[in-house]
């Protein structure tokens, strides 16, 4: 195998790792962001929900 062969080969792979770590870095974050707005949107307290009901509405 020549050295241009080699380097080609290098080459291919070298972009199929930074594809994976692309695709896993985006994933990680994804997973972050989704770790911190959930919650927030399900919190009652940012729903509105917290608030006391006035007794006329029993």
């Amino acid at each position: 195998m020549s050295a241009a062969e080699r380097a080609h080969r290098a080459k291919r792979f070298s972009e199929d790792v930074k594809l994976a770590a692309t695709f896993f870095n985006a994933t990680a974050i994804l997973a972050i962001g989704t770790a911190f707005s959930i919650p927030r949107m399900c919190s009652p307290t940012t729903a509105g929900l917290s608030r006391s009901r006035p007794s006329s509405d029993i």
